[in-house]
């Protein structure tokens, strides 16, 4: 499981003369059939090779860079394993035998950075959306609980309660058989309330934000009506998967899962900002509109859709971000037009604690740019 302390770890690492290479890469199998991000990876490199000589790095720190691009290479066509995952982090620094991995649950944009220390804002951005996902699994007298937070996966617990499999025929007209058969449904219903009650006292130790339901399909169905009501506020979906499934099947299966309900819950809070922003309540749409009130320190909740950009200006002395310009209004100091702000307009928004929310394409945001943002206040 990732942990706070890890990225903190990495955006704190201190190479002294030798530059750092981060590597974020899409590793969507379903956007990226037959692992092309190997190709894409390949060509991430042979772009940054080109432009290596012309950086302000000694020629220890550059082999170290070439040493970085190797060893990224080989980990991910012969170690990396997908299991349902989305996004890759990599940070390398050959010299100093610095090596940190994290596979993301969400997609990220493709880039490869080399400078003198690592680039995290995007695994920033990842992790502070971040969601925990609780599932259970149930058949007719076991259950298992799992918990999923940025794409690993840990078994908790893992119940049985013995519950016959059987009803012996016989009796005067099937009474006897009829009875047992109650009796046998009496302990799978206690059986279940004892899976749903141990699901809410878990809710209350690990305060999780998802919960998804696994097994048979009438297991599943017998068990939704028993969970307390704190529990049907976090239930997204439910999957019909074989009980003693591995963990990296149950990841896969999960993963899926979530992605179609976030796919739902995004279109309708996107849908909502629309309408809330052409009635002129609290929302705006477009590049222009937003950063004005990420300046303003109005928003609450930004909407990027993963594959937006825009040309700007950013001054990283009074973090003054705008779509257009030549210098700073703040300090008057000159600023190069930026092919792309979004890197910036990300570090903003969490400096600001603002929730972000990246939006896979296609979005009803794309009509404005791909940005939009729900504000706490009308300015």
């Amino acid at each position: 499981m990732i942990q706070r302390e890890e990225i903190e770890k990495v955006r704190q690492f201190q190479s002294g003369e030798h530059p750092v290479t981060s590597l974020y890469l899409n590793i969507d199998a379903e956007s990226h059939p037959y692992r092309k991000w190997e190709v894409q990876l390949k060509n991430l490199i042979k772009e940054k090779k080109e432009g290596l000589e012309g950086l302000d790095f000694s020629r220890k720190g550059l082999h170290s860079v070439r040493e970085d691009f190797e060893r990224i290479q080989k980990y991910v066509q012969l170690e990396l394993e997908i299991n349902g995952t989305m996004g890759l982090a990599v940070f390398s620094c050959s010299a100093e035998n610095f090596w940190r991995t994290f596979q993301l649950t969400v997609s990220v944009k493709d880039r490869l950075t080399v400078d003198r220390s690592p680039y995290v804002i995007p695994l920033l951005a990842v992790f502070n959306g971040a969601r925990k996902i609780c599932v259970v699994l149930a058949d007719r007298n076991r259950g298992r609980i799992f918990e999923i937070v940025l794409g690993h996966i840990r078994e908790h617990h893992d119940v049985f309660s013995n519950v016959p499999d059987k009803v012996r025929a016989g009796g005067w007209h099937g009474y006897e058989e009829k009875t047992i058969q109650r009796h046998i449904q009496d302990h799978v219903l206690h059986h279940l309330k004892s899976i749903a009650d141990l699901a809410l006292s878990f809710f209350k130790q690990e305060n999780f934000d998802r919960l998804i339901l696994g097994g048979i399909k009438e297991v599943v169905s017998n068990l939704r009506p028993l969970l307390h009501s704190y529990l049907e506020d976090k239930y997204i979906g439910e999957m019909d998967i074989p009980f003693e499934s591995d963990p990296k099947t149950i990841l896969k299966k999960s993963l899926e899962v979530e992605r179609l309900y976030m796919a739902r819950e995004h279109a309708r809070l996107v849908s909502n900002l629309v309408t809330v922003s052409k009635s002129h309540g609290n929302g705006v749409l477009g590049w222009e509109n937003t950063l004005r009130a990420l300046q303003r320190n109005q928003v609450q909740q930004l909407f990027i859709q993963s594959d937006a950009r825009s040309q700007g200006i950013y001054c990283d002395r009074c973090r003054y971000l705008d779509v257009a310009g030549e210098r700073c209004p703040l300090c008057n100091r000159d600023l190069a037009l930026r092919d792309d702000i979004v890197d910036p307009l990300i570090g903003e928004a969490l400096a600001r604690n603002c929730q972000i929310e990246q939006v896979a394409p296609p979005s009803e945001l794309e009509r404005y740019g791909g940005i939009g943002a729900v504000l706490r206040f009308r300015g």
